[in-house]
């Protein structure tokens, strides 16, 4: 009778697993897809930050950028492929495999990064502990169910067409974010409490400060009630290191103290100068600002450069002689410049060539910046004191006998033009 019958062909059984073998099957899979193919997804999105928390997870430094693409692409491509039933098994696996490599890995480095926090999935918290263990656990659990009632894996092409896609598209991710790092490369290490620090990965933010400052405190302890996430905050005093730590501790704001500043101001000296001459002059305009560190200014050189005009006078008539460096430079000395500082010798270059036509609209664009931020008096007493000096370098050439034309034409437009630079237009 059965010889008669039409029968299904082995190779045509059915093979799927009983309802509820499939029905955890399918919960255990949409959950684990979703969680590692957000996992996945933020370290191939943003490899160089994923690099910085592997090397915090201890991970050799020289391995970090290798892990966090390769766990990135494995994650998403493990998610995917338990997602899709004929690759369920096999994607299980995958996400079983890197389970059981997680839970090894803490276990062996528990002691040293117990309480440290353990974010690999985005938007849901975790630190290294018990319910880390927990956690993970059952996310194993769940890949050996999904596997179990999953049917027979077949399909190895669309496995690598999908690890393949999710390879090229990490690649792409991490050239955008190494093509947006752009401006001055930063040192490759400093020293941080006697011990070197990397800065080649991450975000990172230097603070630069004076402990003696005023604005610097204030600034310190509004920025110490912000949450800094992954981005490594250093502090750099610009004087007296000694009472860093203290300066620190008053304005609660945790930062690294390095003692590395001449290394980064090797690096980012324009950084550097452009804050010196905001705290020496008061200035905000970054346009004036930038004029100012393109001229090779410093906030010590301002005292200097504040004294331009005397020598556009010296130089108004084409040629210097001896008395009217020697009233530059006497001007110089009234204003704390002293012989052989970095000041002095730019007045004493500046004196032996004719001003660039760059340094003199920097200056008028700084005066035009002194008359927003001086008082009326301030400015006033500032217009009069450089205008003194300025008609001393006038007359030192002496005009015709020491006697008459002591100040010359072009001197004398120099001098107006000294004087409406410093005086605000009437309302």
């Amino acid at each position: 009778m059965n010889d008669s019958m039409a029968q299904l062909s082995p190779g045509l059984v059915r093979t799927d697993a009983p309802g509820w073998k499939s029905v955890l099957s399918w919960v255990s899979s949409l959950v684990l897809c979703g969680l590692f193919m957000l996992s996945g997804l933020w370290k191939i999105t943003d490899v160089q930050g994923t690099a910085v928390r592997m090397v915090q997870a201890k991970v050799p430094e020289s391995l970090g950028l290798a892990a966090a693409l390769f766990f990135g692409i494995v994650e998403t491509v493990g998610a995917v492929m338990i997602l899709v039933p004929r690759l369920r098994r096999w994607g299980a696996v995958v996400l079983g495999a890197l389970l059981l490599a997680f839970l090894g890995y803490f276990a062996v480095q528990y002691d040293t990064l117990r309480g440290a926090d353990c974010s690999c999935i985005p938007w849901l918290k975790r630190v290294v502990g018990p319910g880390f263990f927990v956690g993970d656990g059952v996310m194993l659990l769940m890949a050996v169910l999904a596997g179990l009632g999953s049917r027979r894996p077949e399909g190895k092409r669309a496995v690598v067409l999908i690890a393949a896609a999710v390879t090229v598209f990490a690649g792409v991710s991490y050239g955008v974010g190494a093509a947006r790092e752009t401006g001055t490369r930063a040192p490759e290490s400093i020293v941080v409490d006697g011990r070197p620090y990397s800065l080649e990965h991450g975000k990172i933010f230097l603070f630069y400060f004076d402990p003696a400052c005023m604005h610097c405190f204030e600034s310190a302890q509004r920025m110490s009630k912000l949450n800094w996430g992954e981005t490594r905050v250093f502090g750099g005093p610009i004087a007296q290191l000694q009472v860093a730590t203290q300066f620190m501790q008053d304005t609660v704001f945790h930062m690294a103290i390095t003692a590395d500043r001449d290394k980064l101001k090797a690096v980012f000296h324009r950084t550097l100068d452009r804050e010196s001459i905001r705290k020496a002059t008061g200035i905000t305009q970054e346009a004036v600002l930038d004029n100012l560190v393109q001229l090779s200014l410093s906030g010590e050189m301002m005292s200097a450069f504040q004294l331009f005009p005397l020598v556009e006078v010296a130089w108004a008539d084409s040629v210097v002689d001896e008395r009217e460096i020697r009233a530059v430079l006497e001007a110089a000395h009234d204003h704390g410049i002293v012989r052989g500082s970095a000041s002095h010798s730019m007045l004493e270059n500046a004196l032996k060539s004719r001003p660039n036509e760059d340094a003199r609209k920097a200056w008028y664009m700084y005066a035009g910046e002194l008359r927003k931020t001086l008082s009326p008096h301030e400015l006033t007493t500032f217009r009069n004191d450089l205008l003194e000096h300025a008609r001393r370098v006038a007359k030192a050439s002496g005009g015709i006998l020491n006697a008459v034309f002591q100040v010359s034409h072009n001197e004398s437009k120099v001098l107006k033009a000294i004087a409406k630079a410093l005086t605000n237009e009437p309302s």
